[in-house]
């Protein structure tokens, strides 16, 4: 009777319910467990190629780039989707983009099939151009945020709240405001060290090493330098079926596809001169200008399905 229940339990209930909900649902499989819904997905099974074949993402990187650069490739002609106000196609221009998501682009280096998502977390700069949008270029230096010792001795004053604690209050997930300037959204950062969150800890330590490629040397990381390494991480999204989820990033700041394309070609400038707070380690890797943006929508549009 849910009259009778408290209202955590009516929250971790309704948790429960939604979490089985998004379990349930997925993109569309042949009978072998295989995505086939995308025109991408068609053009892999036309041209004999692997979703993925089983080994590192790296092997399947070396793997997928020698198998596009085949003389004798297929292409999928345009067909209309139902729930999208697009067609769905893999030909000449998603091709060109699939190269460069798949080469200097780095994409698939986070974005990996066929998910097209690593699980982990990175920071990509987009919550330290929010700031700077506001308070200037390379303000983001100057924000203070607490040790992990006053964190943890000061829960109140820099923990979010939650349904144990709920008047607890932090600037540290909100969105940057000129009147504010504490205000930010450090991701991730706002979970390690959380007293309500104990029985994440572990994982956590482990996602804040893999973002920064430290998994050899996490253990000899102190929680000090676990705090300040998760500074502005974020969940790498599934890029399937974008076309349904605009807009893009954690804050909503990319209207477009090609608005969210064009934050890299801008923003590995700024991380390969050590411009970004706390970079991702792939970010100053990329290799891109406005010239690849058509080719990497395109092939991003060619992930879209139709869905029931």
């Amino acid at each position: 009777n849910i009259t009778k229940i408290n209202k955590h339990k009516v929250f971790h209930l309704a948790c429960d319910f939604i979490s089985s909900y998004m379990q349930d649902i997925d993109f569309a499989k042949d009978e072998n467990n295989t995505y086939n819904g995308s025109a991408f997905d068609k053009f892999l099974a036309t041209n004999n190629i692997l979703t993925t074949n089983g080994e590192a993402p790296a092997a399947y990187r070396n793997y997928l780039n020698k198998q596009l650069r085949r003389s004798n490739l297929k292409f999928i002609k345009a067909s209309p989707l139902k729930n999208h106000k697009s067609s769905s196609k893999f030909e000449s221009l998603e091709l060109q983009g699939l190269k460069i998501f798949a080469g200097r682009g780095q994409c698939i280096k986070c974005h990996t099939p066929p998910l097209f998502t690593d699980n982990s977390f990175h920071n990509i700069g987009v919550s330290q151009l929010d700031y700077e949008k506001i308070h200037g270029i390379g303000s983001i230096f100057k924000v203070k945020v607490p040790t992990y010792k006053l964190k943890v001795e000061l829960p109140h004053k820099y923990n979010f709240a939650t349904f144990r604690n709920p008047k607890w209050a932090s600037p540290y997930r909100e969105s940057p405001s000129l009147l504010k300037p504490k205000y930010i959204d450090l991701g991730l950062w706002n979970n390690f060290g959380h007293p309500d969150k104990a029985h994440h800890q572990n994982r956590l330590k482990s996602e804040i090493c893999k973002s920064q490629g430290l998994n050899k040397s996490c253990n000899e990381k102190t929680n000090q330098d676990l705090l300040e390494l998760s500074f502005a991480l974020f969940k790498t999204p599934s890029l399937r079926s974008l076309g349904q989820s605009q807009p893009y990033f954690h804050n909503g700041s990319s209207p477009t596809l090609a608005k969210a394309v064009n934050h890299y070609v801008k923003i590995f400038k700024r991380a390969h001169n050590n411009e970004i707070k706390n970079s991702s380690p792939i970010l100053s890797k990329i290799r891109l200008d406005r010239h690849d943006t058509s080719a990497l929508v395109a092939f991003l549009n060619s992930l879209n399905e139709d869905y029931e």
